[in-house]
Order: structure tokens, then sequence, then C-alpha cells
């Protein structure tokens, strides 16, 4: 798989590939440490370690709970995603929810987006939304 994270290029073998939001109403379960929906980018956690699809997830795991694992981290605004091998498309889970996508598959972190979407006041979340409609 293939990807641009800001317009950089990177290539990662399809084992550990995960992007996060924060929490969010649909999760409500922070996937990173750290992220929340006040950030100003998004989160990317991968590994280059394509020998084993159970030890990647115990290293996912051990990462949520003691903030270290081995998997590389990058931050983004803007992702677009490439298969390596000329695939048509892939199922990506959002929020619980299965999508089929077909490549590139492109994402754009928008913190007001989550913002809105997060546990927030009615007046907050009210304002969020105002902002979102001017733009």
């Amino acid at each position: 798989m293939s990807c641009f994270l800001d317009d950089e290029l990177y290539n990662f073998p399809l084992n550990v590939f995960v992007a996060g939001t924060g929490e969010t109403c649909g999760g409500g379960l922070r996937l990173f440490n750290g992220m929340s929906p006040q950030n100003q980018q998004g989160f990317l956690r991968y590994s280059n370690d394509s020998s084993s699809s159970f030890r990647n997830l115990i290293r996912m795991q051990l990462q949520s709970w003691f903030d270290r694992s081995g998997l590389k981290q990058k931050e983004f605004k803007k992702l677009i995603v490439y298969s390596a091998n000329n695939q048509i498309g892939a199922n990506i889970q959002i929020d619980g929810e299965v999508f089929r996508m077909n490549y590139p598959i492109q994402a754009e972190w928008k913190p007001e987006l989550f913002r809105f979407m997060s546990a927030r006041t009615p007046q907050e979340a009210n304002k969020d939304q105002e902002r979102l409609m001017e733009q």
C-alpha cells in the first residue's frame, strides 16, 4: 500500500495501518493516547513488520496500555491511500461501520467536525455547527 501524508509519499505493508480521530459520539473510545477532538492533526500508526497480524494486534494493545510498542506514528492533515498491487478497493471501518471504498481513498483532517461530533454541551456543539456552516 502506498499513501501520501500531507503530500509526502510512504509505503506500508497492509498489516497494521490505523488512523485515529479521537473520541466521537459513534465510537466513544480514544484509539490513541493523547487523541482528542481538539487535536489539529490526525494520528496514524503503522508497522513495517508484516510477519504476524496477531503480533501487531498485541502491539496496538500495548500502545494503548503503556504508550509504547515499537509502532511508528505520523500525524496528518490530508491522507491519500493507494493500492500497491492494483486492487480496486478496500473495506474501511469508521466508528464501527464498515464501508467499501475505491482507491485512491482520501481523508482530510477536519478538527471542527470532530469537535462537533464529540461529547460536548449543546451550546458548544451549536457554536461548532455554526462555524462549520460558515466555511
